[in-house]
């Protein structure tokens, strides 16, 4: 289910994403992600990285990928707008929680569940069927 929250903020982000360039124009710690494109470029391609990583994430296709993606793009996103927004630290604290959510994916995967146990699962079938026929 976090992964809806990857989903939302990447259509959010390609939707309105003046909104968005707005609010990375006035954070006070803006500067730490702008250095290195502009604001519409960063808004677009993080657009584009939360929302691919999180239909991703949501099927469970090639899991620990796509959460390490989702990771580095969270990252900034929360040192920029989360930390210098002291007002509000619910955001901050969600973002934290999601980080750690992303770490447990990261180190084990999709466990038991999505597309990449299956296609894991269907590989060892074919395998052990292989050195029976031997």
């Amino acid at each position: 289910m976090s992964s809806l929250i990857f989903i939302m903020a990447g259509l959010n982000h390609l939707i309105h994403g003046e909104q968005a360039a707005k609010k990375l124009e006035q954070a006070e710690l803006g500067y730490l992600a702008t250095w290195m494109a502009p604001v519409e470029t960063l808004i677009l391609l993080s657009g584009i990285g939360l929302l691919l990583g999180g239909i991703l994430f949501l099927i469970g296709f090639k899991t620990k990928i796509s959460s390490l993606v989702l990771l580095l793009i969270l990252i900034p996103i929360t040192l920029t707008i989360q930390v210098s927004d002291a007002g509000t630290n619910g955001p901050l604290f969600k973002n934290i929680a999601l980080m750690g959510v992303l770490i447990f994916f990261i180190m084990n995967g999709a466990v038991s569940y999505g597309l990449d146990q299956l296609i894991h699962n269907k590989t060892q079938m074919k395998n052990s069927l292989k050195r029976k026929d031997i």
